[in-house]
């Protein structure tokens, strides 16, 4: 995209202060609180202006103490638990219904499901 002073009709197509894009969307954000390569002061100013227009489709987790790779305080298993049901709830016959991802695992064989 090169720079905004290069591409500035490119950032003003891009910017994600106009949510029209994201009214008809589905998508999840997790974050981790220690992230230093994305900042939590981002994500929370994205779930603002998301909530603040009232654009529904988003769930978000924040797992405190986590960095980039959301692993602290042994998440890891919550992080792709969420992952899975989201992808579920948004792409299977069951939409609008709770899939519990916990419930379809074999506890003495984790790659059954």
């Amino acid at each position: 995209m090169k720079t905004p002073q290069a591409n500035d009709a490119g950032y003003d197509a891009s910017t994600i202060a106009n949510v029209t894009g994201f009214r008809s969307a589905r998508f999840l954000v997790q974050h981790g609180s220690g992230d230093d390569n994305v900042h939590l002061q981002n994500t929370m100013a994205l779930a603002d202006l998301l909530e603040s227009n009232n654009v529904p489709g988003f769930e978000m987790a924040v797992y405190p103490d986590s960095d980039h790779s959301i692993y602290t305080h042994g998440v890891r298993p919550a992080l792709y638990a969420r992952m899975v049901n989201f992808l579920f709830r948004s792409f299977h016959e069951l939409e609008n219904k709770e899939f519990d991802y916990w419930r379809h695992i074999d506890p003495n064989n984790a790659s059954s499901g």
